[in-house]
């Protein structure tokens, strides 16, 4: 007896399915029986995959006969109460791309690892793979200093909080000192976010038709100064006599010398 050769095809499915994450359900529940829901020598062809995170939730997997159609039915038992709340897979924080400075910071590094550590005559899956870790880890970092000074801003807040309804209770000068030490740490981090803030409005460059692109924030001001002008300024030559002779045929309401005289009175 000659065991089949593995296929193409077959190395491409087991390659896709461990990328996304993914298991056979039949395969998991029956790792080393032989059964298919159409005749393949080299492979089934059905299959029911879910996320590992649910692998723990597969009660069963079952292959039925084949009657009326030439490809078998094919189900899993499984127990939704056995699933975890929280998927164990890592997913992007696709809010992490926003920040202009990581955007740069991330090319840069892209440039650098590309050019340290990459041939050319490398396969291309593994210089794909390898960037896909590399970009992963640089994102977990992020991610990880992003929230160690979330964590750090809302206990400052906590501690400063505290502080305050302490000298309310029992002024000293120690308890200042150290309530204008946090607050010193608590500004320090929401002035680097507002400068982070700050940077990502501004306007870096602009293009002018028939012109070179503009960099400097100077010309960058006239120019918007320029543009709105231009666009709230007539397009129309002024005639004052057709302005005049408009607004005369205009017969504008007015307030009668009694009127005038009853609002002019002090209020009673």
């Amino acid at each position: 007896f000659r065991k089949n050769p593995v296929s193409k095809s077959h190395k491409m499915i087991h390659t896709l399915m461990s990328e996304i994450a993914v298991v056979d359900t039949w395969r998991l529940i029956h790792p080393t029986d032989h059964d298919y829901s159409f005749y393949s020598p080299p492979h089934r062809i059905d299959m029911i995959m879910v996320p590992n995170s649910f692998t723990t939730s597969i009660i069963s997997a079952f292959i039925g006969y084949r009657l009326l159609l030439d490809h078998a039915p094919i189900s899993i038992s499984w127990s939704p109460s056995v699933i975890s709340k929280t998927s164990k897979c890592w997913r992007l924080n696709s809010s992490l791309s926003n920040d202009k400075e990581f955007q740069t910071t991330l090319l840069e590094k892209k440039k650098k690892k590309k050019k340290n550590n990459m041939k050319k005559d490398q396969p291309w899956y593994l210089i794909w793979d390898t960037l896909k870790a590399f970009l992963r880890r640089l994102f977990i970092s992020k991610a990880s200093q992003k929230k160690s000074q979330n964590l750090l801003q809302k206990q400052l807040e906590k501690e400063i909080l505290a502080l305050e309804k302490k000298l309310q209770l029992n002024f000293s000068p120690d308890s200042i000192r150290e309530l204008q030490n946090k607050k010193f740490e608590l500004n320090k981090i929401l002035t680097s976010r507002l400068k982070k803030l700050s940077a990502s409005q501004i306007i870096p460059m602009i293009n002018i038709p028939n012109s070179q692109p503009l960099l400097s924030p100077q010309q960058i001001n006239k120019a918007f100064v320029s543009f709105y002008k231009e666009l709230y300024s007539s397009q129309q030559d002024l005639d004052s006599q057709a302005y005049k002779l408009f607004f005369d045929k205009i017969k504008l309401p007015h307030l009668s010398s009694k009127d005038i005289n009853w609002l002019d009175e002090p209020f009673t």
